[in-house]
């Protein structure tokens, strides 16, 4: 009965137009207190206790690797890969994946890199014609 409440109430929200985060949270939150004995102060303890350290960690990697981006590093990291491979056929994607290896050395997290090398190299193989698609697979792939 908890599982059909859980997934009508998380559907109907999102046919409503609601975002899939909060429709989950709502939904969640809105069974547990129907269907269990906790109180509405209740629920941040249990979802604070729920989350394990690694994942808490995550969030941080993301915003040092959003600072690496607006500072120079990242840009300074961009620079030594294309005067490595640049000159070859194709060394542009093959630039952004070697920042990539680099970066991902330097930061220890994929998010990071992601966030801090997609954010250079993703523009400039847009305009240099490569495809969306393989400038996502290409910088997401090499970010881990």
């Amino acid at each position: 009965m908890s599982v059909a409440f859980l997934l009508i109430v998380l559907f109907g929200l999102l046919l409503v137009g609601v975002p899939v985060a909060i429709s989950l949270g709502v939904s969640a939150v809105l069974t547990m207190l129907v269907f269990t004995s906790y109180d509405i102060m209740g629920v941040p303890e249990i979802m604070l206790n729920g989350l394990k350290p690694a994942l808490m960690a995550i969030p941080m990697f993301i915003l040092a690797g959003s600072l690496m981006s607006k500072g120079s590093s990242a840009q300074r990291i961009v620079d030594f890969a294309k005067s490595i491979v640049g000159h070859l056929p194709g060394g542009l994607p093959m630039s952004a994946i070697l920042a990539c290896i680099i970066f991902a050395a330097v930061s220890g997290s994929s998010p990071a890199t992601v966030v801090a090398i997609g954010s250079v190299m993703f523009a400039a193989l847009n305009s240099a014609g490569y495809p969306k698609s393989y400038s996502v697979g290409a910088i997401t792939s090499a970010g881990s």
